[in-house]
């Protein structure tokens, strides 16, 4: 397992082939990881061993380590704790 609990793997499915992505994959990984980052309440603080890999019928997945920080205490950041204004 891991050292910290901070670290995790994460994967994501690829809709198109590997020719989309000039950098094997590592700029879409660090971005959908900071998706996701934010939906648990955390930041993302680093990813790491990202990799492209090939899974069954021609489909494609992201796969890396990620580091987070620790969950945000007060939820002012969580996209659920915002509030709706109304529009005049």
């Amino acid at each position: 397992m891991f050292k910290n609990s901070n670290e995790q793997v994460w994967q994501f499915p690829v809709q198109n082939n590997r020719s989309r992505f000039a950098d094997d994959g590592i700029t879409y990984f660090k971005a959908r990881s900071t998706e996701k980052a934010l939906v648990l309440g955390c930041r993302l603080m680093t990813t790491q061993d990202v990799k492209l890999e090939r899974v069954h019928n021609n489909a494609w997945k992201v796969t890396g380590t990620v580091i987070l920080q620790s969950p945000i205490t007060d939820g002012s950041h969580h996209p659920s704790f915002f509030e709706p204004r109304a529009t005049i």
